[in-house]
């Protein structure tokens, strides 16, 4: 369709006859509607729903089957047939680029279905769809796929996350930009957790599918807790933890993942002056001991938890409720989950701390005259995987500077091979050396960067 032009089928049922000379008027009109999801010189051109607009004189009616049928006609079970009189829709409007396309006043009252081929999807897939009048207003687009009848395309639901410290992430592990809208197609499922487990009270559903444009959930929320509220009675107590000896670390979804035998501590921070809060637990194998920190600088605000040496059956959920019945809690996992040594990149490295545990972090960087593409972090995440694939290093040229009273054109921080920077001086300057630079396999520059020098000025 790069040509602008397109072939589409359209097709308009009447429930009464009409002479020749009519239906071929009728026809003429409805090709205008050709633009419908097409794209013409690069714009892409969209059909819109709308409710019928106000007449001085009233629509005329069509004799149709029962109204309570569906888009493809059926009746519901046991339902009679009959004829009842129902009003038509006027002309859908187009949208090109955001902007509205007027319909020049094409009568639509009495055409009960269009049919027209469709960009549909990411990739713009054609398909056969239509639209249909159902009781005045236009219902769709329903278009066939993969050689299936025609369905109804569903729709994607947007979500922006005001929380700053609610985190967002998709079924196939994409996060989600922070006070950014970004639309999703329908069946995407969500999951929320808080940024650090503990230090922020999280509340509502944990997970949200996208159904045909609408959230099955509302979204949750983040709330302060004692550390960042200066130990408010009204806000949830903090949870901490501290590794005495084995290893733990966050997994993916905010739980604390334990390593087999480890002591952990977990501590409500709380002011003792005001009352002893308790810890409740969902892991029924033992029980586990709890009191204020000894230490002369914790005793006073860390109602602590112990795990000795943790076991499988130590999974659960613990919280800390304080004397004003106001709660937190963490998850916990006990689980020896480890990931694969990562994959060094050609022509870069991997800084690690040698362990390779959930929640552990990787930092990929690549060799000079190398610029990375694709992540730099990777995490090791619950399911022992890494959460992004090793990136690749591309061979590129640095930034080659600026002479003195000159300019480098276009200005970047890396420039991919035979890409080629134009120098130029400032009026009253002269340009000595190769104006014209370029990227070489090497990673280098051309030529060296030039100077530039003042014009001579002749008494």
């Amino acid at each position: 369709m790069n040509s602008g032009r397109g072939r589409f089928l359209l097709s308009h049922h009447h429930p009464e006859a009409r002479d020749d000379k009519h239906a071929v008027k009728m026809k003429t009109s409805l090709l205008l509607l050709l633009f419908v999801f097409l794209a013409v010189e690069g714009q892409r051109v969209a059909i819109r729903r709308r409710p019928p607009k106000k007449r001085p004189t009233p629509k005329p009616k069509s004799a149709i089957t029962n109204p309570a049928e569906d888009i493809h006609g059926n009746l519901p079970p046991g339902s009679i047939e009959q004829t009842v009189s129902r009003e038509g829709c006027s002309a859908p409007e187009v949208i090109v680029n955001g902007s509205f396309i007027p319909d020049g006043n094409t009568d639509f009252s009495t055409v009960q279905e269009i049919h027209f081929v469709g960009l549909i999807g990411r990739r713009g897939q054609k398909r056969e769809c239509k639209i249909k009048c159902l009781n005045g207003v236009w219902v769709g687009p329903m278009c066939t796929e993969g050689g299936n009848p025609i369905k109804k395309i569903m729709r994607r639901c947007t979500l922006r996350l005001t929380d700053a410290e609610l985190v967002g992430v998709t079924d196939d592990n994409r996060p989600i930009p922070p006070d950014a809208e970004v639309s999703l197609p329908h069946d995407t499922e969500v999951r929320f957790r808080c940024v650090e487990p503990g230090l922020y009270k999280f509340v509502g559903n944990d997970s949200s599918l996208c159904d045909d444009g609408t959230w099955t959930s509302d979204l949750p929320y983040c709330v302060a807790t004692t550390m960042h509220r200066n130990f408010s009675l009204q806000a949830p107590p903090t949870i901490l933890y501290h590794v005495v000896s084995g290893d733990a670390g966050l997994a993916e979804n905010g739980s604390i993942v334990v390593f087999p035998g480890t002591i952990i501590n977990i501590d409500c921070l709380f002011q003792r002056q005001l009352g002893s809060p308790q810890w409740e637990w969902t892991p029924t194998q033992r029980q586990y001991p709890s009191a204020w920190a000894i230490p002369a600088e914790e005793k006073n605000w860390k109602f602590r938890l112990s795990i000795y040496y943790a076991k499988d059956y130590d999974s659960g959920t613990y919280t800390c409720i304080t004397p004003h019945d106001i709660s937190n809690e963490v998850n916990i996992i006990v689980k020896a989950i480890t990931c694969q040594p990562p994959v060094t990149p050609l022509n870069g490295r991997v800084i690690d701390s040698g362990r390779y545990l959930a929640g552990d972090f990787v930092q990929y960087t690549c060799n000079a005259g190398h610029v990375i593409v694709g992540e730099s972090v990777a995490i090791c995440t619950d399911h022992g995987v890494w959460s992004q694939p090793p990136p690749k290093c591309k061979a590129a040229c640095e930034f080659p500077g600026e002479p003195s009273n000159g300019q480098v054109i276009p200005t970047k921080f890396h420039y991919d091979i035979g890409e080629v920077v134009m120098v130029g001086c400032h009026p009253g300057f002269r340009i000595l050396g190769f104006q014209r630079l370029q990227c070489t396999s090497s990673s280098h520059w051309s030529s060296p960067l030039p100077h530039c020098r003042p014009y001579l000025v002749q008494s």
